[in-house]
């Protein structure tokens, strides 16, 4: 288990909100393409997204959340964290959806959503996989491990050993 683990969940959550604002804005330029300086520019619809992004933000942390993304015993295999990372942003992607047809105010471009899903689902993906492998390599070279004592020779403590000795990179 990781000594800091506020200090990973703290990086995690700063992360997270960076390229979850960065999908969002790239969403934006891919829908619009970059803005011109005609006079339908739509750098004008521009800051009613802005002003969305620390709601959709928050949002998409919290999902995140409930998703135990945040959870941190020891780093779970790269499927499961895709996995979850998809399911999770899959929520916001309806939610963000369903948002959009009740309140008028907050509307949201539902191409500018389906883009959202694919870049930020594929931004959080790589980088936390990128995570999980650097904690898996630091694990395996004995930094961050704790060292465990087992009680006992016999049958249970044999296979505990055993698959200790199998799975370094579980700390």
């Amino acid at each position: 288990m990781l000594k800091n683990k506020y200090l990973l969940i703290f990086v995690l959550l700063i992360a997270d909100a960076f390229f979850i604002n960065i999908s969002l804005v790239g969403s934006y330029y891919i829908r619009f393409g970059l803005p011109s300086f005609s006079a339908l520019s739509p750098i004008l619809i521009i800051e009613k997204y802005f002003n969305l992004l620390f709601f959709a933000t928050i949002i998409q942390l919290t999902i995140f959340n409930l998703f135990s993304l945040y959870s941190v015993r020891y780093p779970r295999h790269r499927i499961d964290e895709a996995g979850a990372v998809l399911g999770a942003t899959l929520s916001a992607f309806f939610f963000f959806i369903f948002i959009t047809l009740i309140h008028k105010e907050l509307l949201f471009s539902s191409k500018i959503i389906s883009i959202y899903f694919i870049v930020s689902s594929i931004l959080i993906i790589c980088y936390r996989i990128s995570i999980i492998s650097f904690i898996k390599r630091l694990y395996k070279m004995g930094v961050g491990v704790e060292k465990v004592l087992i009680l006992g020779c016999g049958e249970a403590g044999q296979s505990l050993l055993h698959r200790i000795l199998r799975s370094p990179d579980m700390g």
